[in-house]
């Protein structure tokens, strides 16, 4: 197994999708101390550091917080009243 450092500076790996590659990433941050637990985890600027779009960083982090999007999860999960 890698170390956290490490897995924040690999390239992305374009075979697999984003968000859980970004998602490790996140996660190592946090584990190596680059990223406090009271620091705010900004999507721009993690986009930006991951040369990525916000999309697959807010899917990371919607991961990481086990959250899942209204549109995959059940109308129970989501809270979604359709």
């Amino acid at each position: 197994m890698s170390a956290p450092d490490d897995a924040v500076a690999q390239p992305i790996d374009g075979a697999e999708r984003l968000s859980p590659q970004i998602a490790r990433r996140i996660r190592a941050m946090i584990i190596s101390g680059e990223a406090s637990g009271n620091q705010a985890l900004r999507t721009e600027h993690l986009a930006e550091r991951f040369g990525v779009s916000a999309t697959p960083v807010r899917e990371a982090l919607m991961s990481l917080t086990g959250k899942a999007s209204s549109s995959s999860a059940p109308a129970a999960v989501s809270g979604s009243s359709r």
